[in-house]
Protein backbone atom coordinates (compact mmCIF):
# COMPACT_ATOMS: atom_id res chain seq x y z
CA UNK A 1 0.00 0.00 0.00
CA UNK A 2 2.69 2.49 0.77
CA UNK A 3 4.49 1.56 -2.42
CA UNK A 4 1.62 2.21 -4.44
CA UNK A 5 1.10 5.91 -2.70
CA UNK A 6 5.29 6.39 -3.58
CA UNK A 7 4.50 5.83 -7.36
CA UNK A 8 1.50 8.15 -7.62
CA UNK A 9 3.90 10.95 -7.35
CA UNK A 10 6.54 9.86 -9.28
CA UNK A 11 3.99 8.79 -12.14
CA UNK A 12 2.34 11.77 -12.04
CA UNK A 13 5.57 13.95 -12.21
CA UNK A 14 6.42 11.55 -14.93
CA UNK A 15 2.88 12.59 -16.86
CA UNK A 16 3.68 16.38 -16.28
CA UNK A 17 7.39 15.74 -17.61
CA UNK A 18 5.97 13.88 -20.37
CA UNK A 19 3.48 16.84 -21.79
CA UNK A 20 6.38 19.58 -21.10
CA UNK A 21 8.39 18.13 -23.21
CA UNK A 22 5.55 17.89 -26.08
CA UNK A 23 4.73 21.22 -25.49
CA UNK A 24 8.11 22.42 -26.20
CA UNK A 25 8.41 20.33 -28.86
CA UNK A 26 5.22 21.51 -30.79
CA UNK A 27 6.20 25.43 -29.58
CA UNK A 28 9.71 24.57 -31.41
CA UNK A 29 8.25 23.03 -34.24
CA UNK A 30 5.65 26.04 -34.49
CA UNK A 31 7.60 28.61 -34.23
CA UNK A 32 10.51 27.42 -36.62
CA UNK A 33 7.44 26.89 -39.73
CA UNK A 34 6.10 30.59 -38.90
CA UNK A 35 9.68 31.65 -39.46
CA UNK A 36 10.53 29.47 -42.50
CA UNK A 37 6.96 31.34 -44.15
CA UNK A 38 8.20 34.76 -43.06
CA UNK A 39 11.16 34.28 -44.73
CA UNK A 40 9.35 32.99 -48.02
CA UNK A 41 7.24 36.11 -47.85
CA UNK A 42 10.20 38.47 -47.78
CA UNK A 43 12.00 36.35 -50.61
CA UNK A 44 8.74 36.80 -52.68
CA UNK A 45 7.97 40.93 -51.73
CA UNK A 46 11.81 41.01 -52.88
CA UNK A 47 11.36 39.46 -56.02
CA UNK A 48 8.25 41.03 -57.32
CA UNK A 49 9.58 44.86 -55.79
CA UNK A 50 12.66 44.39 -58.41
CA UNK A 51 10.67 43.03 -61.11
CA UNK A 52 8.55 45.38 -61.04
CA UNK A 53 11.33 48.13 -61.33
CA UNK A 54 12.69 46.54 -63.87
CA UNK A 55 9.47 46.53 -65.70
CA UNK A 56 8.63 50.38 -64.60
CA UNK A 57 12.62 51.07 -65.76
CA UNK A 58 11.45 49.69 -69.08
CA UNK A 59 8.06 52.35 -69.41
CA UNK A 60 8.39 55.76 -70.96
CA UNK A 61 5.04 56.82 -69.19
CA UNK A 62 7.24 56.95 -65.71
CA UNK A 63 11.01 58.36 -66.83
CA UNK A 64 11.10 61.26 -64.44
CA UNK A 65 9.07 59.22 -61.76
CA UNK A 66 11.20 56.69 -61.75
CA UNK A 67 13.90 57.45 -59.35
CA UNK A 68 11.19 58.94 -56.78
CA UNK A 69 9.20 55.41 -56.98
CA UNK A 70 12.75 53.22 -57.20
CA UNK A 71 13.89 55.37 -53.76
CA UNK A 72 10.49 53.95 -52.34
CA UNK A 73 10.53 50.46 -53.07
CA UNK A 74 14.24 50.08 -52.11
CA UNK A 75 13.59 52.15 -48.53
CA UNK A 76 10.26 49.88 -48.12
CA UNK A 77 12.38 46.81 -48.91
CA UNK A 78 15.20 47.63 -46.59
CA UNK A 79 12.72 48.39 -43.67
CA UNK A 80 11.07 45.28 -44.42
CA UNK A 81 14.27 43.11 -44.49
CA UNK A 82 15.74 44.43 -41.18
CA UNK A 83 12.06 43.17 -39.50
CA UNK A 84 12.16 40.43 -41.17
CA UNK A 85 16.09 39.82 -40.02
CA UNK A 86 15.33 40.72 -36.39
CA UNK A 87 12.71 38.31 -36.25
CA UNK A 88 14.59 35.65 -37.96
CA UNK A 89 17.34 36.38 -35.01
CA UNK A 90 14.40 36.18 -32.50
CA UNK A 91 13.30 32.41 -33.98
CA UNK A 92 16.54 30.89 -33.71
CA UNK A 93 17.25 32.03 -30.05
CA UNK A 94 13.58 30.93 -29.26
CA UNK A 95 14.13 27.17 -31.04
CA UNK A 96 17.43 27.42 -28.95
CA UNK A 97 15.96 28.00 -25.94
CA UNK A 98 12.83 25.06 -26.44
CA UNK A 99 15.74 23.02 -27.77
CA UNK A 100 17.88 23.35 -24.26
CA UNK A 101 13.87 22.81 -22.20
CA UNK A 102 14.10 19.44 -24.05
CA UNK A 103 17.41 18.58 -22.80
CA UNK A 104 16.48 19.29 -19.56
CA UNK A 105 13.00 17.00 -19.18
CA UNK A 106 15.83 14.69 -20.41
CA UNK A 107 18.17 15.33 -17.29
CA UNK A 108 15.02 14.71 -15.25
CA UNK A 109 14.47 11.53 -16.56
CA UNK A 110 18.14 10.31 -16.29
CA UNK A 111 18.41 11.46 -12.33
CA UNK A 112 15.08 8.74 -12.30
CA UNK A 113 17.30 6.01 -13.89
CA UNK A 114 20.89 7.00 -14.76
CA UNK A 115 20.61 3.49 -17.26
CA UNK A 116 18.44 5.67 -19.48
CA UNK A 117 21.46 8.05 -20.46
CA UNK A 118 23.64 5.29 -22.53
CA UNK A 119 20.36 4.98 -25.04
CA UNK A 120 19.79 8.37 -25.45
CA UNK A 121 20.86 10.48 -28.67
CA UNK A 122 20.03 13.79 -28.06
CA UNK A 123 21.96 16.17 -25.20
CA UNK A 124 20.58 15.94 -21.50
CA UNK A 125 22.76 19.30 -20.61
CA UNK A 126 20.61 22.46 -20.86
CA UNK A 127 23.61 24.60 -22.14
CA UNK A 128 23.17 23.24 -25.46
CA UNK A 129 22.79 24.18 -28.38
CA UNK A 130 24.67 27.78 -27.55
CA UNK A 131 23.20 30.43 -28.54
CA UNK A 132 26.42 32.19 -30.02
CA UNK A 133 27.15 30.14 -32.95
CA UNK A 134 27.74 31.63 -36.16
CA UNK A 135 28.51 31.16 -39.64
CA UNK A 136 27.89 29.91 -42.87
CA UNK A 137 27.49 26.18 -42.38
CA UNK A 138 25.18 24.71 -39.50
CA UNK A 139 24.96 21.08 -38.42
CA UNK A 140 21.87 19.02 -39.78
CA UNK A 141 22.29 19.81 -43.46
CA UNK A 142 21.53 23.53 -42.87
CA UNK A 143 23.94 25.35 -45.33
CA UNK A 144 22.60 28.98 -44.52
CA UNK A 145 20.84 29.86 -41.25
CA UNK A 146 17.46 32.06 -42.06
CA UNK A 147 19.34 35.10 -40.54
CA UNK A 148 22.36 34.83 -42.68
CA UNK A 149 20.20 34.98 -45.53
CA UNK A 150 17.91 37.66 -44.93
CA UNK A 151 21.68 39.72 -44.01
CA UNK A 152 22.64 38.43 -47.70
CA UNK A 153 19.26 39.48 -49.30
CA UNK A 154 19.55 42.64 -47.41
CA UNK A 155 22.74 43.68 -48.30
CA UNK A 156 21.83 42.64 -52.48
CA UNK A 157 19.02 45.44 -51.88
CA UNK A 158 21.10 48.38 -50.68
CA UNK A 159 23.72 46.94 -53.34
CA UNK A 160 21.07 46.84 -56.09
CA UNK A 161 19.92 50.62 -54.86
CA UNK A 162 22.91 51.86 -54.99
CA UNK A 163 24.20 50.44 -58.20
CA UNK A 164 21.05 52.04 -59.68
CA UNK A 165 21.64 55.15 -58.02
CA UNK A 166 24.67 55.13 -59.71
CA UNK A 167 23.65 54.44 -63.31
CA UNK A 168 20.16 56.26 -62.85
CA UNK A 169 21.40 59.95 -61.37
CA UNK A 170 24.88 59.70 -61.82
CA UNK A 171 24.62 58.94 -65.29
CA UNK A 172 27.47 56.06 -64.66
CA UNK A 173 28.84 53.21 -66.61
CA UNK A 174 27.22 49.69 -65.01
CA UNK A 175 30.56 48.19 -64.58
CA UNK A 176 31.78 51.19 -62.72
CA UNK A 177 28.20 51.95 -60.70
CA UNK A 178 28.60 47.76 -59.24
CA UNK A 179 32.28 48.18 -58.38
CA UNK A 180 31.17 51.37 -56.34
CA UNK A 181 28.30 49.21 -54.76
CA UNK A 182 30.27 46.51 -53.90
CA UNK A 183 31.51 48.12 -50.67
CA UNK A 184 28.40 49.09 -49.71
CA UNK A 185 27.24 44.65 -49.88
CA UNK A 186 30.26 44.26 -47.43
CA UNK A 187 29.17 47.24 -44.73
CA UNK A 188 26.18 46.53 -44.79
CA UNK A 189 26.41 42.54 -44.48
CA UNK A 190 29.26 43.04 -41.70
CA UNK A 191 26.84 45.16 -39.72
CA UNK A 192 24.40 42.28 -39.76
CA UNK A 193 26.34 40.01 -38.31
CA UNK A 194 27.71 42.22 -35.68
CA UNK A 195 23.94 42.89 -34.47
CA UNK A 196 24.18 39.14 -34.71
CA UNK A 197 26.82 38.41 -32.61
CA UNK A 198 25.67 41.07 -29.73
CA UNK A 199 22.15 39.81 -29.62
CA UNK A 200 23.37 36.00 -29.75
CA UNK A 201 26.04 37.07 -26.86
CA UNK A 202 23.39 38.71 -25.14
CA UNK A 203 20.88 35.51 -24.79
CA UNK A 204 23.99 33.68 -24.02
CA UNK A 205 24.65 35.72 -21.02
CA UNK A 206 20.76 35.68 -19.46
CA UNK A 207 19.76 32.53 -20.08
CA UNK A 208 20.01 29.97 -16.92
CA UNK A 209 21.69 27.02 -16.92
CA UNK A 210 20.72 24.16 -14.49
CA UNK A 211 23.00 21.18 -15.82
CA UNK A 212 25.48 22.19 -17.62
CA UNK A 213 27.74 20.23 -19.83
CA UNK A 214 30.99 18.50 -17.80
CA UNK A 215 33.84 19.91 -19.76
CA UNK A 216 31.92 23.82 -18.81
Amino acid sequence: MNMQKQSEPEEYSAGFMLAEFETLRCLRSDISSVGESRVNIFLVTVSGGLVGLALLNKSSSFVEAFPLIAGVVFGGLLCLGLITFGRTIERDINIKSYARGLNRIRQYFVQQDADLEKYLFLPIFDDRPRYNTLGWLRSGGQILSLESMVAVINSTVVTVGVSAFAVGILKLEIVLAAIIAFPAFLVVYAAHYLHMRIRFKKAEKQAEVRFPSPNE
